[in-house]
């Protein structure tokens, strides 16, 4: 019987492991065709405006950050993310990019209630536009987003509470801007990610008293794998100063946002070669059909447990019937 159960188990688990294989290969089949769709948009940007070209790469720049959180991408998602986020930075105002367009759709709604359907479709653009954002680490990006720290039009009121009904409202500007300064990727960033505790309130008001030195000229800041630092001047341009001893690039915390740079890896596909899993030295189906025939054996010596037993109880009753 232990047998029989243990076979029983063996197959159930092999048939999960085949399942997320498939998935696996299904993924795979997918980021190939985002990889080489994106390359052929890239080609396909370099004759196109200064606006044309963000409009057309920034959906790319923030899919192909999202993939390269999975353990196991593909190389050529690095390399199609990094051509995608230079040919964007390469771009005069950039940024500026973003913060128009979030202005303009948010003038668009601002009569229009919470949650209500043109507004869901603005909180959900502006979000997006945010975690593109975080890919584009640049002085440009840092003066657009310590901006909307001091945006507030979108603060629902009342505001959300733990234990609410109705979940979480979609949050202020200024809270977006927060937490995408904290991701992007500085040396030294106004809050240090802690795994597990966010606290997007005091996260705000830290980012914000870290970008009043940053504005001032006071405080000078610099990205990870980047050999410059930055400081504003009174007029808002800045200069860039030569890191003589750059400290060593490493790669960022995980910030829990799959989207952002760095972000967390949970529910990511388990790393491998992208080439097919396998179960100890064999292939999944070897094993597999391990399974099957240890089921079968294990039926096999069940019956005949089974068979026995009914013989010798017959052999027990016939003696019975013949005792005086």
């Amino acid at each position: 019987m232990k047998i029989l159960t243990l076979g029983l188990l063996a197959i159930i688990a092999l048939s999960q492991a085949a399942s997320a294989e498939e998935r696996n290969n299904r993924s795979r089949d997918e980021e190939t065709k985002q990889v080489q769709m994106w390359e052929d948009r890239l080609s396909a940007s370099i004759s196109m405006t200064p606006t044309e070209k963000l409009d057309y790469l920034w959906p790319g720049l923030r899919n192909m950050g999202w993939r390269r959180t999975f353990k196991d991408h593909d190389p050529s998602v690095d390399a199609i993310y990094y051509r995608i986020q230079q040919a964007m930075l390469a771009v005069p105002e950039h940024a500026q990019y973003f913060a128009d367009e979030i202005a303009r759709e948010q003038k668009a709604v601002e009569k229009f209630p919470t949650c209500s359907g043109p507004r869901n479709s603005y909180d959900q653009q502006r979000d997006w536009y945010f975690k593109t954002l975080c890919h584009l680490p640049s002085p440009e990006t840092i003066a657009v987003l310590g901006h909307f720290l001091y945006d507030d039009m979108d603060t629902p009121v009342p505001l959300w509470s733990p234990g609410s009904d109705w979940g979480e409202n979609p949050r202020a500007n200024s809270y977006f801007s927060s937490s995408t300064i904290i991701d992007i990727g500085l040396r030294k960033p106004p809050v240090e990610r802690q795994p597990g505790i966010d606290n997007p309130v005091l996260n705000l008001a830290k980012t914000r008293a870290w970008w009043e030195k940053i504005k001032s000229g006071k405080l000078t800041f610099s990205f990870i794998g980047q050999s410059v630092e930055y400081r504003f001047k009174p007029d808002g341009t800045w200069d860039s100063i030569a890191m003589t001893n750059p400290p060593t690039p490493r790669k960022p915390e995980p910030s829990g946002n799959p989207s952002m740079p760095g972000g967390s890896t949970q529910n990511a596909p388990a790393s491998g070669n992208g080439t097919g899993s396998s179960v100890g030295d064999g292939p999944l189906w070897k094993w597999l059909f391990v399974g099957i025939a240890i089921v079968i054996g294990g039926g096999v010596a069940l019956l005949r447990i089974l068979v026995g037993r009914r013989n010798k109880l017959r052999q027990e009753s016939c003696r019975i019937e013949r005792q005086p």
